[in-house]
Order: structure tokens, then C-alpha cells, then sequence
């Protein structure tokens, strides 16, 4: 029988069997040192594309179709056969190969598959003179947990390989992409013994973030145009501030979770949920309205029957012009307080909210530590199937884990009893947040409750690796089950965000995550913020970000 390292490197050697030889890089090429002023720290730019070989480079019809990215202008160039599927798909899984080659992101290829679906996707069209639906040849990758037929789902497990699936075993939005004419062209990667860390695109000295986040770096690399991630504590959201990137994590039930791959998936309290992640707010807009119109409920239960409501996310606009909109933020969650790029990327947030006329009040909610320990006690209540999944091949688990897992054992599990206690627990804390959010309707001056929270995604910008000490600013969203959406805002810049003296830390964690910031690392990371908006409210919080990603623009220009 195969070590785990033998499974894992043979898995890793057949992805790269995937790429054509053309576009090949040698590893000497990819492993370059990367130093704070090295031209391979940020591999996203023009200047660094032209240095890759000739045989391996971009044409330059390659560069003008990747530089599109959002889906209603890829349909228009279909329609009026400026492009076809094929060269845009083809162009796509290019750069696509060069982003894994560069930094690690995807877990499985199918670029042969991809190409062959657009050949066909442009047949109808010639044949039919229409789109097959909304996502009439968008090039679409997912995360591994997505079952795609003919591909391994392994969830960075190493004794999970070798299960391939059929139609039969699709994940239910798989299905759903493919229907309305996306093409699969990857699955992105997560951190595992599986595959080497990911690296981030802007700055490969740093993280792209996790779970999500070989999703995250292969958009920020233009290795496709929409993605579709999951997240339970943050991963869709961090993945997407770390790669400059927007990202909707929706509530339960409103994008089918149908038939993916997941640990700890029997969890009644805390799911996951899936979502989609691009590097522009439209294409969340375009890809959410589409699905959610989609035929799902008749054979996913657990989707709510709710159709896109066009009218909420109308409404942001008409009350954004009778009197102005009204947002909440707070400098930080009491328990870990941001770096300065952190704080200067919500400042610009504010101050461009104020700007084109909405007001900001300070937000003043439960506990957000007592939140935490309720999340963390849910969600690792039995943490047995994952030590199950690891014992298949042998691979230890990650260091990383160990606190929230268990080291050689899995942590004992809760009593029922208990459990129950603390399931009490998470829906008095809910009912406490959800009377604060309605008491705010006295402060606001618009006759409602706060519109949405501005709120960091994390305590600092794309991480440097194992330096993530805090999940405080997204999990708390997770056990409210509230809709959010990630809006890229600037980069880290060490001219202006300079290190000083912390005096007076929150506590060890917070001491711990300021003694990492380091403005030379950090450099040209990208700094991303959150927008919070209640439950269900996805056609709200899609509408309050692009208000803030319209007054970023006007204030940047």
C-alpha cells in the first residue's frame, strides 16, 4: 500500500499531466525566490506576464478576452460573434494553467472537457441564434467540495482519492451551472497535506486565505470569471478580501448545498452554504439571480421557496435617493483589533459612504467573544469523521488544527445534555442580536433599522501563512446566519501604514496578531471590508455593495 506522501505527490503530478506542454513553466521558473522586491511577488500584473517564456506566454487576443470578466459583456462579444466559446474558454484554462503553476490553486483539471462543451455551446448558438442560458459559456471553477462528474472530489482528504463521480453523484449547483450553459473548467484547492500552501497572486510572500482560497487566487488571476465557494466560518468571505475579489456568503437555504463533499456534515445547527465569488459585484448579481431562479426546490428540500426579489434590491436604490441610506460600523469586535490597513480600509469605507450623502453610526451589538464560543462550541461539538477521514491514508493532521480538532484523537465529544444547553444558548444569543439590529430604528433617522454593518472580514490583510490567530469578524455571521458580501477597497501600502507600539492589547490573541503586521510584507496585499446585512437579505446586501463600490469609485478618482 502507497504512503500518504506517495498518494499525494502522484495526485499532484497527474493535475500537472493536465496542462498542455505549451503552456508548461519550468519550476526553476516558478520557484524563483520571492523577496519584498522581487517582480514574481505580484504575478497579476502585465509586466510579470511578459516575462513568462514565449512558448508559455499569452497571444495577445489571450490578454483582451481575459481582461473581460464580467459575464454580461462575455455574452454581448458571443452574440455578436466577436468571440466563440471555444477561444474564450481556451484562453481562459491558459491562464487558468499558469495561475496553478504560479501559486498553487487548483485541485483538479478538466480544460480537454471544458473546450470540447464550448465547441458545442457554440454549435447551438449558430444553430439556434441564442444563449443557452445566463451562463452561456462563462468559464466557472469551484472548490473541490463541488461533485463534478468525471473528476475526483477528495476535499484535500488523501484517503478520499480515487472517488470519481457520474451524473448520478453531481452536486446538485454543479447541475445547475451546466444547465444554464457554464462551463467547468477547474476545482480550486484548499490547504492540506495534499498540495504546498497556496500562494496569494498579489503578493506571494502571503496567504490567499482559506478554505476558499486556491478559488480566491485563481479569479484574482483570471483563471476563470466566477467562482463558487463555501462558507462555514469565513471561507468564502476571507478568501475574497485576501485576492482584492467580491464574495457573497448568503444565508441557509437560498443556493443549494446539494450532494457536496464536507466535513463534519451532519452539523443541525451551523451549515455551510455555498456562494459565489468574482472580481466584480455584477457577476455575483448575475450568478445569484439566475440560480436562484433555477429549478432547485422540487428536489433539494432544504432550499427555501423564495424566488430572486427584484424589489429588495430596488429598494436600497429608491431609499438611497429619498434620504439617504444609514450603515453601522465599530472599530473593532472586542476581541482582536485590526492592523492599520485594516482600519484605513473601513475608514475609506465610511468616509465614502459619507460622502455621497448616507450617514454611519457607531454599532454597539451582543458579545461578539460570546458569539464566538458558541460557534466553536457547535461546530466542534464531535470532531470524529474528521480523524475518521485522515486515518484512511495514514496523513497526520495539519498543525494548524490541532487546537480545534485534537492532535493524535479526536477531542472527546459533547454530552448531549450540554448540547442541547448550548443550542439554547445560540438562539437566545440570536434574539439578542436581532432586538439590537430593530432597537438601531431610533438612531438611524430613516424611519428603519441600520441598513447593513460595515465591518472588517478579518483583523489584517492577506495573512502571512500561520499567522491567522482570529475568525472573530466573520464567524459571528455564520451562527446569526446572516447574508454578507465582500467589497474590495485598496492595498496595503507601507508609505501609510506604519507599525506602532500597541500599549494596551485586547489579550494574548490580540498582542499576538499586532506583533505580526509587518509594513514591508505587507506591501500591496490587497485590504478588502464586509457588508452585513439579516437573514435572508441577499438582494439587499448585493444592492448596499454596489452603493459602497460606486462611492469608493467616485471618491478614488
Amino acid at each position: 500500500m502507497a504512503s500518504w506522501q506517495e498518494s499525494a505527490s502522484r495526485k499532484r503530478e497527474s493535475v500537472l499531466a493536465k496542462i498542455p506542454e505549451q503552456w508548461r513553466l519550468s519550476e526553476s521558473f516558478c520557484a524563483v525566490p520571492i523577496t519584498p522586491n522581487s517582480l514574481s511577488r505580484n504575478v497579476t500584473t502585465d509586466a510579470f506576464l511578459q516575462t513568462l517564456p514565449s512558448a508559455a506566454r499569452l497571444s495577445q487576443r489571450e490578454l483582451e478576452i481575459t481582461s473581460e470578466t464580467r459575464i454580461s459583456e462575455i455574452l454581448k462579444n458571443y452574440e455578436s460573434q466577436h468571440w466563440t466559446a471555444e477561444e474564450v474558454i481556451t484562453a481562459f484554462c491558459h491562464r487558468a494553467a499558469i495561475s496553478h503553476q504560479m501559486t498553487e490553486s487548483l485541485s483538479e483539471i478538466r480544460f480537454v472537457e471544458a473546450v470540447n462543451e464550448a465547441k458545442a455551446h457554440d454549435n447551438y448558438l449558430r444553430a439556434n441564434n441564442k444563449l443557452i442560458g445566463p451562463l452561456h459559456g462563462i468559464p466557472v471553477s469551484l472548490k473541490d467540495q463541488f461533485r463534478v462528474e468525471g473528476l475526483e472530489t477528495a476535499m484535500a482528504y488523501i484517503g478520499w482519492l480515487g472517488n470519481v463521480e457520474t451524473n448520478q453523484t453531481e452536486s446538485l449547483l454543479t447541475k445547475q451551472i451546466k444547465s444554464l450553459g457554464g462551463i467547468i473548467v477547474a476545482k480550486a484547492k484548499t490547504v492540506s497535506n495534499l498540495q504546498p500552501p497556496g500562494l496569494n497572486p498579489y503578493n506571494r510572500l502571503l496567504s490567499p486565505g482559506g478554505s476558499s482560497g486556491g478559488e480566491g487566487s485563481l479569479l484574482a488571476f483570471r483563471g476563470s470569471v466566477l467562482g463558487v465557494g463555501t462558507d462555514m466560518g469565513g471561507s468564502i468571505r476571507i478568501p475574497s478580501a485576501f485576492n482584492h475579489l467580491f464574495g457573497l456568503k448568503p444565508s441557509h437555504g437560498r443556493i443549494s448545498y446539494k450532494d457536496l463533499a464536507n466535513s463534519l456534515a451532519g452539523k443541525p445547527v451551523v451549515p455551510s452554504v455555498a456562494g459565489p465569488m468574482s472580481t466584480t459585484l455584477q457577476n455575483l448579481i448575475h450568478f445569484t439571480k439566475a440560480i436562484i431562479e433555477s429549478e432547485g426546490c422540487g428536489v433539494d428540500p432544504a432550499l427555501i421557496n423564495m424566488p430572486w426579489r427584484q424589489s429588495k434590491f430596488d429598494q436600497v436604490r429608491i431609499d438611497a435617493a429619498a434620504g439617504g441610506l444609514c450603515f453601522a460600523t465599530f472599530p473593532h469586535d472586542g476581541v482582536v483589533k485590526p492592523h492599520p490597513t485594516i482600519s484605513r480600509g473601513v475608514d475609506s469605507a465610511i468616509d465614502a459612504i459619507r460622502q455621497a450623502g448616507h450617514k454611519v453610526i457607531g454599532w454597539d451589538p451582543p458579545s461578539h467573544l460570546e458569539g464566538s464560543r458558541i460557534y466553536a462550541g457547535i461546530v466542534f461539538a464531535d470532531v470524529h469523521d474528521v480523524h475518521d477521514a485522515i486515518r484512511l491514508s495514514g496523513e497526520p493532521l495539519m498543525t494548524a488544527l490541532e487546537p480545534l480538532f485534537g492532535k493524535d484523537e479526536p477531542r472527546k465529544s459533547m454530552d448531549m445534555k450540554d448540547y442541547y444547553a448550548l443550542v439554547l444558548r445560540f438562539r437566545k444569543y440570536q434574539e439578542q442580536y436581532a432586538e439590537y439590529w430593530e432597537s438601531t430604528k431610533t438612531l438611524t433617522g430613516t424611519g428603519r433599522p441600520v441598513d447593513g454593518i460595515i465591518t472588517p472580514v478579518a483583523a489584517h490583510a492577506a495573512v502571512r501563512h500561520n499567522s491567522f490567530f482570529s475568525y472573530n469578524y466573520t464567524i459571528v455571521y455564520n451562527i446569526l446566519d446572516y447574508a454578507a458580501v465582500t467589497v474590495p477597497v485598496t492595498f496595503a501600502d507601507k508609505n501609510i501604514d506604519i507599525a506602532r507600539p500597541y500599549p494596551e492589547p485586547l489579550n494574548d490573541t490580540d498582542e499576538k496578531n499586532w506583533n505580526a503586521y509587518d509594513p514591508e510584507i505587507y506591501h500591496g496585499a490587497p485590504i478588502g471590508i464586509q457588508i452585513v446585512g439579516r437573514r435572508l437579505e441577499e438582494e439587499k446586501v448585493l444592492a448596499l455593495a454596489e452603493v459602497l463600490s460606486g462611492a469608493l469609485r467616485l471618491t478614488s478618482s
